[in-house]
């Protein structure tokens, strides 16, 4: 039987990414339950392999939280995350995985209702495009 929604894995940095999320489950502002949240120290740390693997595992679709700009508490690691993204997408394209399944968001508002934005439209785009398929990734 198919996922009726789509597994979305939301790697996200420790500080203001994962703030929001946490001021979100603190102000108990609902968000979609299929978002799986991994937080990491800086979003500098993620790798292609990493984001890679989240699909190999199943996921849908994968979101990535940095800070802002110029908010970075390790200084440059927003930028090369957001670098790493890039080169993923092509990754992706290459594999046949529509690159749209991957997205990377700056985070300089660490409220809960910016994160629900967020996290809620990402996901109503995944589940318009529906399940990653084994044909779509061949």
């Amino acid at each position: 039987m198919p996922r009726l929604k789509p597994e979305i894995i939301f790697y996200c940095c420790e500080w203001n990414p994962y703030i929001a999320a946490d001021n979100a489950g603190a102000q108990e502002i609902q968000y979609p339950a299929n978002i799986k949240i991994i937080p990491v120290n800086c979003s500098g740390r993620i790798t292609p392999k990493l984001i890679l693997n989240a699909f190999e595992l199943g996921a849908d679709a994968v979101l990535i939280g940095a800070c802002g700009k110029g908010e970075c508490h390790y200084v440059t690691g927003n930028k090369t995350c957001e670098n790493v993204v890039k080169e993923t997408a092509d990754l992706l394209q290459l594999t046949g995985i529509d690159p749209q399944r991957l997205q990377f968001e700056l985070f300089s508002d660490i409220s809960g209702e910016y994160f629900v934005s967020i996290v809620t439209k990402f996901n109503e785009k995944i589940s318009q495009s529906g399940p990653l398929s084994l044909k779509e990734a061949a």
